[in-house]
Protein backbone atom coordinates (compact mmCIF):
# COMPACT_ATOMS: atom_id res chain seq x y z
CA UNK A 1 0.00 0.00 0.00
CA UNK A 2 0.90 3.84 -0.56
CA UNK A 3 2.16 6.10 1.93
CA UNK A 4 0.16 8.95 2.23
CA UNK A 5 1.55 10.47 5.09
CA UNK A 6 2.45 13.95 2.98
CA UNK A 7 -1.25 14.61 2.83
CA UNK A 8 -2.32 14.81 6.51
CA UNK A 9 -1.06 18.90 6.85
CA UNK A 10 -3.71 20.69 5.49
CA UNK A 11 -6.81 18.42 5.82
CA UNK A 12 -10.00 19.96 6.66
CA UNK A 13 -10.24 19.70 11.07
CA UNK A 14 -13.30 18.79 12.03
CA UNK A 15 -14.72 20.50 15.27
CA UNK A 16 -13.85 18.34 18.15
CA UNK A 17 -16.86 15.61 19.05
CA UNK A 18 -18.40 16.70 15.17
CA UNK A 19 -20.17 13.37 14.43
CA UNK A 20 -19.24 11.95 11.43
CA UNK A 21 -20.74 9.06 9.54
CA UNK A 22 -20.69 7.15 6.59
CA UNK A 23 -23.80 6.64 4.18
CA UNK A 24 -25.48 5.10 2.98
CA UNK A 25 -25.11 2.24 5.38
CA UNK A 26 -25.41 -0.66 4.52
CA UNK A 27 -23.98 0.18 1.13
CA UNK A 28 -23.37 -1.89 -2.14
CA UNK A 29 -21.58 0.26 -4.86
CA UNK A 30 -20.27 3.65 -2.93
CA UNK A 31 -19.80 5.29 0.04
CA UNK A 32 -19.83 8.97 1.08
CA UNK A 33 -18.95 10.98 4.52
CA UNK A 34 -21.03 12.88 6.31
CA UNK A 35 -20.60 16.21 6.51
CA UNK A 36 -18.86 16.48 4.13
CA UNK A 37 -14.75 16.97 5.01
CA UNK A 38 -13.89 20.40 2.84
CA UNK A 39 -10.38 19.22 2.33
CA UNK A 40 -9.10 15.94 1.36
CA UNK A 41 -9.00 13.12 3.63
CA UNK A 42 -6.77 10.06 3.45
CA UNK A 43 -8.57 6.94 4.14
CA UNK A 44 -7.80 3.04 4.62
CA UNK A 45 -10.60 0.38 4.00
CA UNK A 46 -10.25 -2.49 6.63
CA UNK A 47 -11.76 -5.85 6.28
CA UNK A 48 -13.09 -7.80 9.38
CA UNK A 49 -9.62 -9.30 9.59
CA UNK A 50 -8.09 -5.97 9.73
CA UNK A 51 -7.05 -6.28 6.33
CA UNK A 52 -6.52 -3.46 4.07
CA UNK A 53 -8.84 -3.34 0.89
CA UNK A 54 -8.85 0.08 -0.25
CA UNK A 55 -6.85 3.05 0.34
CA UNK A 56 -6.59 6.35 -1.31
CA UNK A 57 -7.97 10.23 -0.44
CA UNK A 58 -11.62 11.22 -0.49
CA UNK A 59 -11.77 14.48 -1.94
CA UNK A 60 -14.96 16.54 -1.34
CA UNK A 61 -17.69 15.62 -3.99
CA UNK A 62 -16.69 11.92 -4.10
CA UNK A 63 -17.27 9.08 -2.63
CA UNK A 64 -15.08 5.65 -1.74
CA UNK A 65 -15.67 2.88 -4.31
CA UNK A 66 -17.25 -0.35 -3.01
CA UNK A 67 -18.43 -1.92 -5.22
CA UNK A 68 -17.12 -5.72 -5.67
CA UNK A 69 -16.34 -6.14 -2.47
CA UNK A 70 -17.73 -9.41 -0.53
CA UNK A 71 -21.18 -8.19 1.97
CA UNK A 72 -19.79 -7.92 5.28
CA UNK A 73 -18.14 -5.55 8.00
CA UNK A 74 -15.64 -2.98 7.23
CA UNK A 75 -13.67 -0.43 8.91
CA UNK A 76 -13.15 3.10 7.17
CA UNK A 77 -10.08 4.24 8.93
CA UNK A 78 -9.35 8.36 8.51
CA UNK A 79 -5.64 8.67 10.03
CA UNK A 80 -5.51 12.30 10.30
CA UNK A 81 -9.12 12.71 11.70
CA UNK A 82 -7.85 9.54 14.35
CA UNK A 83 -11.59 7.97 13.75
CA UNK A 84 -12.36 4.55 12.74
CA UNK A 85 -16.48 4.01 11.24
CA UNK A 86 -17.80 1.34 10.69
CA UNK A 87 -19.33 0.57 7.28
CA UNK A 88 -21.53 -2.71 6.31
CA UNK A 89 -21.58 -4.12 2.90
CA UNK A 90 -24.42 -6.02 1.02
Amino acid sequence: LHDYDCLTSGLAMMEVGQALRVYPNPAAYQVQLEPAPTHALVYLLLDAHGRPVREGVYRPGTGIGVAGLASGFYSLHLPSEGRTLRVVLE
